[in-house]
């Protein structure tokens, strides 16, 4: 019983980055429910051999990518049976308290232009992007759980950095137009 609480206290201790990581991949909240669900009862269902896992953090992100591969799967074979395209989720909007009419509608529109350009980027760069902006973690704490070294969580945040950069310069000359 000590096994399965360990592992149940393990993933409720990890349930923050671990659905940065799942909304970076499929955005939609009632999915990454879901997901997290699965990936919560995979781990369960390992009880004894749970302890045989020596690096808990990549192996709770290998599952949970797992997962999504999986999700990805059955929705491509179901666009593929009923042959039409689903329309992807938008991320929620976020409430604001700007002071001016105006100041909020800037506010609204580069939040738009912001996800237009992370929905561009590739599923890695939008999960470190967000575990190290969004969730403020540090160096060592997103090569711990995604099991990446250091030195290549830096490149890759400098270019993922980068391309979100370029993807919003693109858009907002796009924008002006």
């Amino acid at each position: 019983m000590s096994n399965t609480n360990s592992a149940q206290q393990f993933i409720v201790d990890q349930q923050k980055w671990l659905r940065s990581v799942l909304i970076a991949r499929v955005v939609d909240q009632n999915v990454v429910d879901d997901l997290v669900s699965e990936v919560t009862q995979d781990a369960l269902a390992l009880g004894q051999r749970w302890h045989d896992i020596k690096k808990p953090g990549p192996w709770l992100y290998r599952v949970a990518v797992r997962k999504v591969l999986q999700y990805r799967r059955s929705q491509r074979s179901q666009r593929k049976s009923n042959s039409r395209f689903l329309n992807e989720p938008q991320i929620q909007e976020a409430a604001f308290e700007w002071s001016t009419p105006l100041d909020n509608l800037e506010k609204l529109e580069f939040q738009s232009l912001v996800r237009q350009a992370l929905s561009k980027l590739n599923g890695r760069d939008r999960e470190i992007l967000l575990l190290k902006y969004v969730h403020e973690w540090n160096y060592d704490q997103i090569s711990t759980n995604l099991g990446l070294e250091k030195s290549k969580i830096a490149y890759r945040l400098r270019n993922a950095r980068a391309r979100l950069r370029g993807l919003l310069n693109y858009l907002v000359t796009t924008n002006d137009d």
